[in-house]
C-alpha cells in the first residue's frame, strides 16, 4: 500500500476499526519508540469529563512558558488535524501525510495491523519527533490502563473527573471506570487528581499507594470565583505553593474552574520536577486558552451556545451553568447522541428547554433522533425532530427568533462540531 495523498493517507488512519488492540512492545514498534521515556517534557491527561479542557489548559500555559509544546486530543471537531498540533498550529497537510507514510512503513516491517487510535496515536508522537517539541500533553483517548497512549512515562499524569461512560468497555461502576483510568499511573509517578466522587478517590488512592506514587489531591488547593459569565470568568487559587490572586479563563461554567485548578496543579508540579513555569505564565497560559464547543456562544442575537455535553455528569454540569448564566431565558435545545451513551441520564438533565429537537450526530454511531427523542419527551414539554443538523437549526432559529429566546445545542461533540462549521 502507498500513500499518495492527504485522502489517502485519512482513509488508511480510519481502516482496521475491527483490528484488535496492539500489545504494549507492539505499541512502541508502531511508534517508532526505544523505549518508553521520551525526551522531552510530557503530561498524560485521563478522566470521564474535562480532560479535554485540562490538556488546552495545561497545553497553553506550556506554551507560555516558552516551550514548544505539542497537543494530542480526540475527537476532532472539523478535521482531523485538530487532533495534533505543534504551539498554536495543527498538524500540516503535508506533515500528515508524511507522518502516515512513516508509521505504514513500521506496521508492514513489523506486521503489525493496528486500530485507528493506535495509529493516531503514534503519527502524533511522530510529528512532535519531526518537530523536535520541548513538551508534550497527551490525551487519553479511551480508559487509560489499555490505551495506546499508556505506553509513555510521563513526568506527570493527571486524572480529571471520573463518572459513567463507556462501560461497555470499561466497566458499569465508577469503581471499575477508576481502576481503569489510574491504569496512568506509573510507578514513583506524580499524579494530579480532580475532586473525585468517594468511590473513585479510594481507587485513586489505593492505586497511588501500591505505585508508591505522590498524590496531589486539588481539593486541597481552594478556588474562589469572583465573576463569571458566558465570556468568561475569573477567580483566585490558593495553592500549596503559592497563591493567584485573579486568574481569567475564557471558558464558561463553574465546572472549568476546577479543570483549570487541576491544569495550574500539574503545571506547577511540572515545576517542582524543574520545569521553567513562571507564575505570570500560568496566569497567561490560564487567560489564553481556548477550547471549543464547552459552553461556547457562537452567536449573540440570537444567542446560540455549543456545548458537547455527551453523558450524564457532562449533561448536568451543563444544567447547572444554563440554570445560572440563561435564567429567566427561554431556551430551544438541540440534541443529538452517539449510539451506546446512557440517553436517560443525559436527558434527565436537559430540563431547563421549553422545546427540543432530536437529531441524528453526523457520526457512524450517531442514534437516530426518533429514538433520542423518546427520551426527551420525558423532561422537555415539547420535542420534535429533525432529518439533518442544518434543519435542527433552520428550525430552532425560527422558535428563538418567534421567542426572543436563545439555542442551546449539546449531546455531541460531532453534532457541536457540525455546528461550529456551519458558523464559520
Amino acid at each position: 500500500m502507498q500513500i499518495q495523498n492527504e485522502k489517502e493517507a485519512l482513509e488508511y488512519l480510519n481502516s482496521g476499526k475491527e483490528n484488535p488492540p496492539l500489545s504494549r512492545d507492539e505499541m512502541l514498534l508502531l511508534a517508532g519508540m526505544r523505549d518508553d521515556k521520551l525526551p522531552y517534557l510530557t503530561a498524560h491527561v485521563a478522566g470521564t469529563n474535562g480532560k479535554g479542557s485540562a490538556c488546552a489548559f495545561l497545553h497553553s500555559i506550556l506554551t507560555h512558558a516558552g516551550y514548544k509544546t505539542g497537543l494530542f486530543t480526540s475527537p476532532h471537531l472539523i478535521r482531523f488535524h485538530e487532533r495534533i498540533r505543534v504551539g498554536r498550529k495543527d498538524i500540516s497537510s503535508s506533515g500528515l501525510v508524511r507522518c502516515v507514510r512513516t508509521v505504514l512503513a513500521r506496521e508492514q516491517k513489523y506486521g503489525l495491523k493496528p486500530p485507528p487510535f493506535a495509529r493516531f496515536t503514534a503519527l502524533a508522537l511522530e510529528w512532535f519527533r519531526i518537530r523536535k517539541v520541548d513538551a508534550a500533553v497527551f490525551e487519553v483517548g479511551l480508559g487509560g490502563l489499555l490505551d495506546p497512549t499508556n505506553i509513555i512515562i510521563p513526568d506527570v499524569a493527571v486524572i480529571t473527573a471520573i463518572g459513567i461512560d463507556h462501560i461497555e468497555k470499561l466497566g458499569n461502576t465508577i469503581e471499575k471506570i477508576a481502576m481503569q483510568k489510574c491504569g496512568i499511573i506509573k510507578h514513583g509517578a506524580t499524579m494530579i487528581s480532580h475532586p473525585q466522587k468517594p468511590e473513585a478517590r479510594r481507587i485513586i488512592n489505593e492505586t497511588c499507594s501500591k505505585q508508591n506514587a505522590t498524590l496531589i489531591d486539588s481539593t486541597y488547593s481552594k478556588v474562589i470565583p469572583i465573576t463569571s459569565g458566558l465570556s468568561g470568568q475569573s477567580f483566585s487559587l490558593e495553592t500549596p505553593q503559592g497563591a493567584f490572586r485573579k486568574l481569567h479563563t475564557r471558558l464558561a461554567g463553574a465546572h472549568q474552574l476546577d479543570n483549570a485548578r487541576t491544569a495550574v496543579l500539574a503545571a506547577l508540579a511540572l515545576r517542582e520536577k524543574g520545569a521553567d513555569i513562571p507564575f505570570a505564565a500560568i496566569e497567561k497560559g490560564i487567560e489564553k486558552t481556548q477550547w471549543p464547543c464547552r459552553m461556547q456562544a457562537v452567536c449573540r442575537n440570537p444567542l446560540i451556545i455549543l456545548d458537547g455535553a455527551h453523558n450524564g455528569d457532562a449533561a448536568e454540569a451543563l444544567e447547572a451553568a444554563v440554570r445560572e448564566m440563561l435564567a429567566g431565558v427561554q431556551i430551544t435545545l438541540v440534541a443529538g447522541i452517539i449510539k451506546g451513551k446512557d440517553a436517560g441520564a443525559i436527558a434527565r438533565h436537559v430540563g431547563f428547554a421549553g422545546f427540543a429537537i432530536a437529531v441524528k450526530p453526523d457520526a457512524d454511531r450517531g442514534m437516530e433522533e426518533e429514538e433520542f427523542a423518546r427520551y426527551l419527551e420525558l423532561y422537555v414539554p415539547r420535542v420534535c425532530t429533525a432529518d439533518s443538523p442544518e434543519e435542527a437549526l433552520k428550525l430552532a432559529l425560527r422558535r428563538a427568533k418567534n421567542t426572543n429566546g436563545a439555542i442551546v445545542v449539546a449531546g455531541s461533540l460531532y453534532l457541536c462540531g457540525t455546528m461550529l462549521q456551519l458558523f464559520r
